[in-house]
Parts: C-alpha cells; structure tokens; sequence
C-alpha cells in the first residue's frame, strides 16, 4: 500500500470514529442530550425510579434494603454482616462509602475491617492477596444505580479497593437514592466528567453469573454470588 493510500485510509478512519455516536446520543451534541435525559429523569417519580430498580434487581436474585438515612444504613449493614457470620470485612475506605462511622461500628461489633492498598512488589502482594481473599463480606459505595437493569455504577480508586466489589463471596453497596437514575444513557449524560477521569468503572448487574455450553447457570464463580444493595 503507498505511503497517501494508508495516509487517506486513516484519515477516513479518523473521521469516521469522530462521528460515532453512543446509543441514545443525540446528533445535536452533549448539550441537547444532558437537556433530553435530564427531561426523562424527571418524568419518573423518585417512587418510581425505586420500584423499577428493586423491581429489576431482584428479577436478578439481588437483594435490594431499602432504609430511611444513614443511620438506618449504618445499622442494616451491621444486620447482614451478622446474618453471614462474617468475621472479615474487604471494603472501601470510610470517606467513600459516605455514611459515617460504619466501619468503626463493625469493628465494635468484632469484624476485621480491611481497606487495602494492595502492594505492587510480588512477595508483599500475594501474602496481602492471601489475607485479603478471606473476607466474607465487600462492601462499597456506589456512584449511580440504573433503574431500567437494576444494575450499580462502581468506580474504584485510591480509598476505593477493586476487590471490595470482586473477590469476597457477599458484596454490599451503599447507595444513596438521589443516585437513582431512569438508565445509563441519562447518567452518562449528566455526569460524562466521570466517565473519563477514572481508570476503572464498572457496571454491576446483580450477583456473578456463569454459564457452561449446556446453559447450566452457576452464580458465584467468578465474581460474589450475592448482591445486596442499601438503598438509603
């Protein structure tokens, strides 16, 4: 191929990818689709944005609690630690799952509380990885739930350790209901910044499924086999 060949090639490429548009994008740009999804979160009550998402969810085997504020939350935490007989508890740091003093009361209550960080030299590391995969219980905030999948929006992080939400059997998310949106497309579009400012995001939608070639469905292999998620 010659040199103005490949030159034209990517050059039609470039183009090409720079118009690309997400599904649900509008061709007007960022602006007109902040104000459309901002219109369809309105259009549903936030009754109705709650009903919807533990509707879906639990369609999913997930557990939704729903609680009135951060005490209520603090406390049902506590309850489904206790309910799992955890001794271990694999979570974000206090500052990011946004209800205060949830972690001293489960070290009150007797649970080894874990925050990371995880060492990047190869000795130090698998001897954390070793003590880390003991953990009963992950715990994490949550940046958004998705009301049409009853799916949550995780982003990790300094203070916000991946395998809270990974490697434990049991993951709980705390999350707020002003984080309740209609769908993905209409939070993209509110809060696209964040999106691209963090390494890692992920999007959970209910606890870990695996299939093998005869459609057999095992939850819990690759990933925590329950998800409950507080609504507070």
């Amino acid at each position: 191929m010659k040199p103005e060949d490949l030159a034209h090639m990517r050059s039609t490429l470039g183009r090409a990818i720079g118009r690309a548009l997400l599904p649900g994008a509008s061709p007007d740009g960022p602006s007109s689709a902040r104000v459309s999804q901002g219109a369809e979160r309105a259009a549903e009550s936030p009754e109705e944005l709650v009903s919807s998402f533990r509707r879906e969810l639990e369609a999913l085997a997930g557990v939704v609690h729903e609680v009135s504020g951060v005490e209520a939350a603090r406390c049902r935490v506590r309850e489904i630690a206790r309910d799992q007989r955890a001794t271990r508890v694999l979570s974000w740091e206090g500052q990011h799952l946004r209800v205060d003093g949830l972690l001293g009361d489960l070290e009150g209550d007797g649970l080894q509380v874990m925050t990371g960080p995880v060492p990047s030299e190869t000795e130090a590391r698998a001897a954390s990885l070793a003590t880390l995969e003991r953990a009963e219980l992950g715990l994490t905030g949550a940046d958004a739930g998705l009301a049409d999948t009853g799916s949550i929006v995780v982003r990790s992080g300094p203070g916000r350790l991946r395998l809270a939400s990974l490697l434990p059997p049991v993951h709980v998310a705390l999350l707020p209901r002003s984080g309740l949106w209609p769908s993905l497309t209409a939070w993209l579009a509110e809060e696209s910044s964040t999106v691209q400012d963090v390494s890692n995001l992920v999007i959970i939608t209910g606890p870990s499924r695996t299939a093998d070639i005869e459609m057999t469905l095992s939850r819990g292999v690759h990933g925590p086999g329950e998800l409950h998620v507080v609504l507070y």
